[in-house]
């Protein structure tokens, strides 16, 4: 038996999921009319013939095999035809929008296509949504099939080998649909501001071109809707290089995108049955352009905080440019990884080869990196003070005197040390540079001047991850550069399964490796990955070549 009140829940609970079952059957139903509307609009078709048939001829003239070797280095990647699929529909995508957007308002306000739904129930929103859907929809087919034309070439006329479905879908919601929410909401917002259909188009191809031509490189591509400085090709080994990036600038336009679609649905003239909807409507609009505007200065506080460490470490090396006379003669390093962070231990023999006393001898080491122990050679605590990436010891060297240290270190790399003679525009290009030198506008690699993980790591001296007393580039004369001749020895700990390579004769013991160097050496670099092994010996002469599972073609 059920009382009153549990019959009034029950009852209520019914009538709630018929009005909501109502609603997207609505929704579905509008979107279904502004599919066939725009399907039969012959503008459409004459885009959407362009757009397939341009896509198609430009696999086959930048990155078909008719020119031989030449045209294979846009094809070479995995990610390089898809990505060049969906760059090429998500710049022409913004034009399609921009007419059929213009004419999803114009065909309301002067046609009275809406005429059929005044007899339906059908809220304002629900209208609306529908509408914005059936574009949404229509834009997304031609996407798609646009994408499997890209698919197509790629298995028969590139590289069948480095095909992946998954790539071409990864571009699909970070390339392609961000701008499509971004120009629908912008065509909208003029489209019912701009009541004279000529100006509003003619307005938003002036919008389009400015944002085309005006936001590639401003502001590190925090404001260009087609995200072409992210680097967004992909690595078999790494994957996206930046992936932190793409998710906070791509997230932006598509926040905007709502933002600016659902205002303009508290734009059209319609009215509703219900009272109060619109600014309801309008406060939604509002919250996602705040979110939107949120993402995107999250995106951009990282390169102005990067841009900011950039500038106190290149006044710390101007600082202690002029103290010069140190010399590591040699230098043990001990380092192991996990994960992220890294954990080296040094004993170095710092000598003063100067004709002055070192009143404080400097050391330069990766400012991500903590010293958690500094001794000498008896095992004494030095005292030493840590200005960034410099660490002076409070103990002065004569000249021709010599000490020995042991430092230890642990902590991640922070590769805004790296290169600090180039300009922040250089520091931040993502362009991929060729075999002929020359950059490629199009595809973007990202610089990552260090990496460490358990699925690769590449660390090069510039990134100092292990002390040093010359620092590895003259900020004041960058051709002036000085080098410091080691005697260096690596020991690589808890390797595992991957394989670590480094300057020096290699030695392996269980997941242990150990580099010895004959002779000084300038610096080492050091990498770690599941590499494959080739080896040749040419008069008593080995040489060996390292390369990834699969990648074997040269």
């Amino acid at each position: 038996m059920f009382t009153g009140n549990e019959y009034l829940c029950s009852v209520g609970r019914l009538l709630l999921f018929k009005i909501i079952g109502m609603t997207f059957e609505n929704i579905r139903l509008v979107a279904r009319y502004e599919r066939n509307l725009i399907i039969r609009n012959k503008l459409f078709w004459i885009f959407a013939c362009c757009v397939v048939a341009g896509i198609s001829l430009s696999h086959w003239l930048w990155q078909g095999d008719s020119l031989g070797g030449l045209r294979w280095l846009n094809r070479a990647l995995p990610s390089f035809i898809p990505f060049w699929n969906a760059w090429f529909y998500n710049l022409v995508q913004g034009i399609i929008v921009i007419f059929i957007g213009i004419d999803f308002v114009w065909r309301d306000r002067r046609l009275e296509t809406n005429a059929v739904f005044s007899a339906r129930p059908v809220t304002n929103l629900a209208y609306q949504t529908g509408k914005v859907l059936g574009i949404v929809e229509v834009c997304l087919v031609l996407n798609l099939i646009t994408m499997g034309l890209g698919m197509i070439f790629h298995i028969l006329f590139g590289e069948p080998e480095t095909f992946q479905l998954k790539i071409y879908f990864v571009y699909l919601f970070v390339m392609t649909l961000p701008t499509l929410f971004f120009v629908l909401g912008v065509a909208l917002i003029v489209a019912n501001r701009v009541k004279n259909h000529a100006l509003a188009v003619l307005v938003l191809l002036a919008v389009f071109a400015a944002f085309y031509f005006g936001t590639t490189d401003f502001s590190c591509g925090t404001i260009d809707p087609w995200g072409r400085v992210l680097p967004l090709l992909f690595s078999d080994v790494t994957g996206m290089t930046r992936p932190e990036w793409v998710v906070l600038q791509r997230g932006m336009f598509v926040l905007l995108g709502l933002g600016l679609v659902v205002l303009a649905m508290g734009m059209m003239p319609r009215l509703s049955e219900r009272a109060g909807v619109t600014w309801k409507v309008r406060a939604g609009g509002w919250t996602f352009l705040l979110i939107g505007i949120l993402f995107g200065g999250a995106y951009y506080s990282i390169f102005h905080e990067l841009n900011n460490r950039r500038d106190l470490y290149r006044e710390v090396f101007e600082k202690y440019a002029e103290v010069k006379g140190g010399h590591v003669k040699v230098h043990n390093i001990y380092f192991r990884q996990e994960g992220d962070k890294i954990t080296g231990e040094s004993d170095l023999v710092v000598a003063n080869v100067g004709g002055r006393p070192l009143v404080r001898p400097v050391l330069y080491l990766n400012p991500g990196l903590e010293v958690t122990a500094l001794t000498g050679g008896q095992g004494e605590n030095l005292p030493y003070t840590r200005e960034s990436q410099a660490i002076l010891l409070e103990k002065a060297l004569q000249p021709g005197e010599e000490i020995l240290l042991h430092v230890v270190y642990e902590g991640k790399i922070d590769e805004a040390i790296c290169f600090p003679d180039f300009t922040d525009e250089e520091f931040h290009d993502t362009r991929l540079m060729s075999f002929f030198r020359t950059y490629h506008s199009m595809f973007r690699h990202g610089r990552c001047f260090a990496r460490v993980g358990d699925d690769y790591t590449l660390l090069f001296p510039e990134c100092l991850w292990y002390p040093v007393a010359v620092p590895p580039v003259n900020v004041n004369a960058p051709l002036a550069r000085q080098y410091d001749f080691t005697r260096y020895r690596l020991k690589v700990g808890d390797v595992g399964k991957r394989v670590a390579i480094s300057q020096g004769e290699m030695e392996m013991s269980g997941d242990t490796t150990v580099f010895r160097n004959r002779e000084p050496l300038p610096s080492l670099s050091l990498t770690i990955g599941e590499y494959e092994r080739r080896s040749i010996v040419l008069d008593s002469l080995t040489f060996e070549l390292y390369h990834f599972s699969g990648h074997d073609f040269f």
